[in-house]
């Protein structure tokens, strides 16, 4: 059936009562004509309705025009909300989170008293054994770079407590050798001397400015702090074992510590031979590391 062509007029508005209602009246029942004007062809609602919505939405100036709000959406959030949730499950299907295990901070601060303790009065034998796999985690945490700078202190560390009994050691044998010379020379000179007491005062001072009361205080002292230090020794050097044995398993290149696998006993045994070969057999006295 062929649209009629036919256009229907509103009334003009001077046979009408000019008012505000029969005006809104009027322009309602313009709008709401099913006639097609004769500027457009005649077309289907699907075909119209999807060219509404194709159409930016524009606020209607028109007062007949439709209103846009009641035109329904249908490729609207529902389909955006799908095709983002699809695209969502790809990416987690294609790229999995990288898991990163961040260390405990006892583990850190374990680590970290390792490295900056090395007295038996923060550590003790037991202690180093019982907590061995919890530094071996703690320092695997570290890079290989900071890991050698730890290594390289905790070598330093075991350096400066050998150094340390070293020197202990001769302070013990200067007075064991002063001791020594003392008793000789009183047992030689005791009888010779018995009416010379100013000489052998003379030779005293000239040797030692101490007496052997004096010296046997020394040596208490010092004994007492050797004793120490021998303890100092052995957990540096476990400690420095330990950091090798972590070092060896990052096969991370350090310079030879052969020097540092000696034991207090074996330090103490080496400088008494040295002297003996050293003095063509005199006597001397080997402190023992218990002693």
């Amino acid at each position: 059936m062929d649209a009629p062509n036919t256009r229907i007029t509103p009334p003009p508005l001077s046979d009408c009562k000019t008012s505000t209602s029969t005006r809104v009246d009027i322009a309602s029942a313009f709008s709401s004509s099913k006639l097609a004007s004769p500027m457009s062809p005649l077309t289907s609602f699907g075909s119209a309705e999807s060219d509404i919505i194709s159409l930016p939405r524009k606020k209607s100036q028109c007062i007949g025009c439709p209103s846009s709000a009641h035109i329904p959406n249908r490729s609207g959030p529902l389909v955006r909300q799908d095709r983002l949730q699809r695209f969502r499950e790809k990416i987690r299907s294609q790229y999995k989170p990288r898991l990163v295990y961040h260390s405990p901070p006892y583990e850190i601060a374990f680590a970290k008293r390792h490295i900056t303790q090395s007295s038996h009065k923060h550590f003790s034998q037991q202690d180093l054994h019982e907590g061995k796999e919890l530094l071996q985690r703690s320092l695997s945490h570290l890079s290989n770079s900071t890991f050698c700078k730890a290594a390289l202190v905790k070598q330093a560390s075991a350096q400066d407590k050998r150094h340390a009994v070293i020197h202990m050691t001769w302070k013990l044998e200067l007075i064991e050798r002063q001791r020594a010379f003392m008793q000789s020379l009183r047992k030689e000179q005791e009888e010779e001397l018995k009416m010379a007491e100013t000489e052998m005062e003379f030779f005293r001072q000239l040797v030692c400015d101490r007496g052997l009361p004096a010296l046997q205080d020394d040596q208490q002292y010092l004994e007492a702090i050797f004793a120490e230090e021998l303890d100092d020794l052995d957990v540096s050097n476990e400690q420095y074992r330990q950091f090798m044995t972590h070092a060896r398993k990052r096969v991370v290149p350090f310079a030879n510590s052969s020097d540092m696998e000696l034991s207090p006993d074996e330090l103490v045994a080496d400088h008494d031979s040295s002297d003996s070969h050293s003095d063509g057999g005199s006597d001397d006295l080997v402190y023992g590391a218990n002693e």
